[in-house]
């Protein structure tokens, strides 16, 4: 007997130290990789999370016919709301001796996940026998990380279309639009729009919101990068899915402009994972790997005293600069916004300027020094942000396009024309004040791709 006793103790603290190493991860999955460690009567294996949940294979083992009913998902041991924290689903037969793949709704689907989040918790399930029914059981704790991301079942589809003679390009900024005040998903939008999430298939897309970012907005204005680009005369489909509109801006693959929310100035803006070059003027320091020269920056960037250049440069044939900002002065010359030769940042054309050579206003400049060549952009504001946009028109830097918050489009020829028309930087000085400044892909023929609505769920 006192033989059976020691080695009796002996075999339990074995045993116990073999479970505190699988628990550990040392046979086996490691605690940071997907595991499922399941419970007496189940065994679970393979979890797959998504955004939406989590998928395993689901054994039967305690030793007769059942009845699957529910599911959940918890971060805790407990299942706090008994069974009214099951989510039904269809009837499942699962036998001892067979396995089947059931997916568990995770807190994580509620909240904001992303790829490579990981999640720890624990999986339940509700099953009827031949002699009792609604039986709740934990049946295992599982480790897994996001590896895919699901579109949710709210959704807006649409239909892009280059009807150009060439593809747009890899990791193209498209603009998207839609009314978010539409009743027909209205319910389903958080009150900033901060749950949108744009997926091709269910590959998720980064987006940025420009404009129009609430809810009772009649034009919510969007850009969404498509990896793949659009080919010449084709369509891509993508989806804007609503996540539980409790959720937020991830700033990651979803956010939007530094001022659109209202409370902390660039609190969800990714712009940076958006376009090719993007700056909001954050905090209150000038960021030296972006700008040459110097203003007040306090969350945008005033240069009443000051003037800055990009210190990158890019071909303006194939991009299109985007600045948000105003003139704070239509009286005082010699001041404006410009690209301008590398070699010489005094060298400029496409100046948005006022004062001495062009007049009291808002003009575009299509030559350098007096005589001037300028277009009036009639009475814009001197207090209020407008989007302005500049690019090249054709091979050289002979003529230019630019746009005043994307409405009439100016043209003209530059005299003279720059001798280096692939590289151009970015020039800003006088009495303006902007908040952001971006490039981004020209379009095939500097004309967007058509954006149709298909429909919502």
């Amino acid at each position: 007997m006192e033989y059976l006793t020691t080695y009796g103790w002996a075999v339990l603290v074995i045993t116990i130290v073999v479970i505190v190493l699988l628990r550990a991860g040392l046979f086996g999955a490691s605690p940071n990789q997907n595991s499922c460690v399941s419970t007496s009567g189940f065994s679970c294996a393979s979890p797959t999370l998504s955004s939406n949940g989590v998928l395993v294979t689901l054994f039967g083992e305690i030793g007769q016919t059942i009845t699957l009913t529910g599911t959940a998902c918890t971060t805790n041991a407990t299942l706090a709301g008994g069974a009214a924290s099951i989510k039904s689903m269809a009837a499942t037969s699962l036998s001892s001796t067979q396995k089947t793949n059931l997916g568990f709704s995770c807190p994580l689907a509620n909240s904001n996940a992303v790829l490579g989040t990981k999640f720890n918790g624990f999986l339940w399930v509700q099953y009827n026998t031949q002699y009792q029914t609604g039986i709740i059981q934990r049946i295992g704790e599982v480790t897994s990380i996001v590896t895919s991301v699901s579109a949710p079942s709210h959704w807006l589809g649409f239909k892009i279309t280059n009807s150009q003679g060439t593809g747009t390009g890899s990791n193209f900024q498209q603009m998207i639009s839609f009314n978010p005040s539409n009743t027909a998903y209205q319910t389903n939008e958080a009150y900033d729009l901060g749950n949108i999430r744009f997926y091709q298939s269910s590959t998720e897309l980064y987006s940025w919101c420009e404009s129009g970012c609430t809810s009772s907005s009649s034009n919510a204005v969007f850009w969404v990068v498509i990896p793949g680009g659009i080919a010449a005369n084709s369509n891509v489909i993508i989806n804007a899915s609503f996540l539980g509109n409790t959720i937020e801006y991830d700033a990651a693959y979803a956010g939007e402009c530094p001022t659109c929310n209202t409370i902390t100035y660039a609190k969800y803006d990714n712009g940076g994972n958006v376009f090719n070059f993007y700056d909001n003027f954050f905090g209150i320091t000038l960021n030296a790997g972006k700008w040459g020269g110097s203003g007040t920056v306090s969350n945008g960037i005033d240069l009443t005293t000051g003037g800055i250049h990009t210190v990158s440069s890019w071909n303006p044939s194939a991009t299109v600069l985007d600045w948000d900002g105003y003139l704070e002065n239509l009286a005082t010359g010699n001041l404006g916004t410009y690209m301008a030769n590398p070699g010489n940042i005094n060298a400029n054309q496409w100046l948005v300027k006022d004062g001495s050579e062009c007049g009291s206003g808002y003009y575009w400049q299509e030559t350098y020094g007096a005589p001037a060549t300028c277009s009036t952009m009639g009475a814009l504001s001197t207090s209020s942000p407008y989007i302005f946009s500049m690019s090249g028109n054709g091979a050289t830097l002979a003529s230019y396009l630019a746009m005043a918050n994307y409405g009439a489009t100016y043209s003209g020829v530059i005299t003279p024309a720059f001798s280096e028309a692939s590289s151009v930087v970015f020039v800003a000085y006088g009495a303006m004040y902007m908040q952001w400044v971006r490039t981004r892909i020209m379009p095939p023929g500097d004309v967007m791709p058509s954006v149709t609505q298909l429909g919502s769920s």
